[in-house]
C-alpha cells in the first residue's frame, strides 16, 4: 500500500477489539452533504427521512403504508422499497438492503446505513473511488480436492475454471491484463487467492462459482463485500469489524451492479437475482473492488446442461467483461 493510501486509510485498534475508518477523500464531500437530512433511532439504529434522500437525490418521491417510491421529474421509477422488507428496487436491479425501511407515524425512513453504502454508490457516481482499473484477477471457484457443488453430469470446479478461462479471453480482447488464481484443476486456499490478487496488485477481483439449492432454483445473481456496521443478506446479524476491502465498499456494489445489469441484459433465459452482500472468504481481505458472481444453480437440471456448453459459458463470460468495462468507464481517474 502506498504512503498516499496509508495516509488514507487508516485503521486503528479501539479497545472493544473493532476498528475506526476513515472514509477516503472522494467520499467525504459527499457524506457531509447528507447532514441536512432528518435522522432518527428506530430499533438502535440510525434512520434517515425517506422525503428528504429524495430530494437529495433530486428526485421526486411517493409514500404509502405499503410501499416508498423514488421518480424523476418525468415520472420514471428510480427505486422501490417496501417498508419491513429488505427487498428493492433500484435502477430496475433487485437489490436486498442492509436494514429494512420503516413507517412510522405516517413518515417514511430508510437506514443512514443504506443511504451511504446502498444508495449513494447506485445513484450517485461522486461518491465512487475514481481509478482506472486495467488488471483484472480472475477466480475461478474451488478446484483441485475441492470440487465445489456436485451436479447430475458435472462439477462446479470444472465450470467455473471453462467461465474464468472464457472470460479471461474476453477481457483480453478488450486490452485488460488478467492474472487467474489457478489455470487448471489444482487446490488454491481462500487465503491465497486474496492474497495473490494484492500481491499482483489487482484493481478489480471477480470470483466465478455455481450455486446449489433446491432443483426449483435457478437464475444469475451477484456478490458484494457486506459493509461494516451491517448484516449480510441471508442474516440478521449486525458484524461491526471492518476490513481491508470495505475501503472499497462503495466502488463493490456499484462494480456488482455493472456486472449483474450485462448479465441480466444479455442472459433472459435466466431469472435475475440481483445484488446481495455478503461477508464471503474471498472478499474481506482484497484490497480492491471485489465480486463474486453466482453464474447459474448446478442443482437445476436445465442450468446445469446450459453451464455445460460452450456457448452459454461464453455467453456469461461476454457479459460479465462488458460490466467490468461499464465500470471502468464510469470511474475513469479524470
Amino acid at each position: 500500500m502506498s504512503m498516499l493510501r496509508k495516509l488514507i486509510f487508516i485503521m486503528t485498534a479501539v479497545v472493544t477489539g473493532g476498528w475506526l475508518l476513515i472514509a477516503p477523500p472522494q467520499t467525504q464531500a459527499a457524506v457531509s452533504s447528507t447532514s441536512k437530512i432528518s435522522t432518527r433511532y428506530f430499533f438502535g439504529r440510525k434512520y434517515a427521512q425517506f422525503s428528504q434522500v429524495a430530494a437529495y437525490f433530486k428526485l421526486r418521491y411517493s409514500v404509502a403504508s405499503s410501499i416508498f417510491r423514488m421518480v424523476t421529474r418525468k415520472g420514471a421509477t428510480v427505486a422501490t422499497f417496501k417498508p419491513d422488507s429488505r427487498s428493492a428496487t433500484i435502477n430496475g436491479m433487485p437489490v436486498i438492503l442492509n436494514f429494512a425501511p420503516t413507517y412510522q407515524s405516517k413518515t417514511a425512513f430508510i437506514s443512514e446505513n443504506d443511504l451511504s453504502y446502498t444508495l449513494m454508490p447506485l445513484l450517485q457516481r461522486s461518491s465512487l473511488i475514481r481509478h482506472t482499473p486495467m488488471h483484472i484477477m480472475i477466480d475461478a471457484g474451488h478446484g483441485g480436492s475441492d470440487p465445489g457443488a456436485i451436479g447430475k453430469i458435472s462439477r462446479e470446479k470444472n465450470i467455473t475454471l471453462a467461465i474464468a478461462n472464457e472470460l479471461k479471453s474476453e477481457l483480453q480482447k478488450r486490452g485488460f491484463q488478467v492474472t487467474m488464481t489457478r489455470s487448471s484443476d489444482y487446490t488454491v486456499s481462500l487465503e491465497q487467492r486474496s492474497a495473490h490478487a494484492n500481491r499482483v496488485k489487482a484493481q478489480v477481483f471477480v470470483s466465478i462459482h455455481a450455486d446449489a439449492a433446491s432443483p426449483s432454483v435457478n437464475g444469475i445473481g451477484t456478490f458484494s463485500l457486506t459493509p461494516p456496521g451491517a448484516p449480510s443478506y441471508n442474516t440478521n446479524k449486525v458484524e461491526s469489524g471492518v476490513c481491508k476491502g470495505h475501503f472499497w465498499s462503495k466502488n463493490s456494489l456499484f462494480l456488482s451492479y455493472c456486472v449483474q445489469k450485462n448479465l441480466a441484459g444479455d442472459i433472459k433465459s435466466a431469472p435475475n437475482r440481483g445484488l446481495k452482500r455478503a461477508r464471503c472468504a474471498v472478499l474481506p481481505n482484497t484490497d480492491c473492488p471485489a465480486i463474486l458472481v453466482e453464474t447459474g444453480f448446478i442443482s437445476n437440471r436445465n442450468e446445469e446442461k446450459k453451464l455445460n456448453t460452450a456457448a452459454y459459458r461464453k455467453e456469461i463470460a461476454k457479459a460479465i467483461a462488458d460490466g467490468i468495462v461499464e465500470y471502468r468507464n464510469s470511474v475513469r481517474s479524470r
